[in-house]
């Protein structure tokens, strides 16, 4: 049995690591069975937008999301602080999108 074995079941997942990245090595960065063991995967990889963690996830039916969200949301309060306005949420998260390959 492998550490994270023993950690039983988890409320999220986060990878906060580079693994699965576009032009880095594939893969997961944790067992596919500790993925099945968590209730939200919170990948913080977002190019490519799906990675094989958030398949795996999907795989298990368990909610995930990329690093795309964390990545406009923090973009959108630097914008806020630095403007004073509210920012465009939705335009730049379609920018977002947009300018991934």
């Amino acid at each position: 049995m492998g550490d994270l074995d023993r950690l039983g079941s988890m409320d999220i997942l986060v990878n906060a690591t580079p693994v699965g990245t576009k032009g880095l090595a594939p893969g997961l960065p944790v067992p596919e069975t500790t993925v099945a063991r968590s209730k939200f995967v919170f990948d913080l990889v977002y190019n490519p937008p799906e990675t094989e963690l958030l398949r795996a996830a999907k795989r298990a039916r368990i909610p995930g999301t990329s690093g795309l969200e964390m990545l406009v949301h923090q973009a959108a309060k630097a914008f806020e602080l630095w403007t004073g306005r509210p920012p465009p949420v939705d335009a730049m998260e379609r920018a977002a999108k947009e300018a991934l390959p």
